[in-house]
């Protein structure tokens, strides 16, 4: 690991693997924000820390999740620049009232923020990365973040177009024909992932979560 050498061997499995990846963002500065609907924007200098614990071999054609591997390996961190939602004056009663979890819609509209911001700012899927966390916030908010040390300028143009890539958002939802979440819409919400974890370890797991996200994005849209 120090010497950064890895050793690959060719080999045929009827397997694949899938890692288990927790991060956690720390607020560095606060550039810029603004308010909308219920729901405050920033922009900003944060410090994301990845840590990758573990991964699952599972099956390829059956998707059965027949063993999972711990890992021991030291916390990645990168400084760069993130567009965050603040939800801390949200109404929680409303959504409780409603019968949806608040942390399953937003990890929903995490993941639509994630697809939508590509098709304005001309990046690549892989160019951006976010989260759900609530370290630095009163309530747990959502972080988009450029996966580049200091950034480059993705989030910031986020941060400008929020409106519109909410509006987006609403749009993929409302039209997707599913029920609860897949892939084409706020994904899929059957994956024991644990990037879709309670992110203090204590909640139990959080699915992406379509009628939740909508009842959230009616909201502050």
């Amino acid at each position: 690991m120090e010497r950064k050498i890895a050793y690959i061997k060719k080999s045929e499995f009827d397997y694949y693997t899938q890692p288990a990846a927790f991060s956690k963002v720390k607020i560095l500065a606060n550039k810029e924000d603004r308010q909308l609907k219920n729901v405050t924007v920033c922009f900003g200098d944060v410090e994301v820390a990845l840590s990758i614990v573990s991964f699952a071999k599972i099956k390829y054609y059956t998707l059965e999740r027949f063993s999972i591997e711990k890992l021991d390996l030291p916390e990645q961190k990168l400084e760069t620049s993130s567009l965050w939602l603040d939800f801390s004056a949200i109404d929680m009663q409303y959504i409780a009232y409603e019968g949806v979890r608040f942390l399953d819609g937003l990890v929903g509209i995490k993941n639509l923020l994630l697809v939508t911001l590509p098709l304005l700012s001309m990046c690549d899927r892989n160019d951006i990365g976010g989260t759900v966390d609530y370290k630095d916030l009163s309530s747990p908010g959502i972080f988009i973040y450029d996966k580049y040390p200091g950034g480059l300028g993705f989030s910031e143009k986020g941060f400008a177009l929020i409106d519109q890539m909410l509006r987006m958002g609403s749009d993929v939802l409302n039209k997707c024909p599913c029920d609860t979440g897949c892939p084409s819409c706020v994904g899929a919400n059957d994956l024991h992932n644990a990037v879709y974890r309670d992110s203090d370890g204590r909640g139990g797991w959080i699915y992406p979560n379509k009628q939740a996200a909508k009842v959230i994005l009616d909201l502050i849209i």
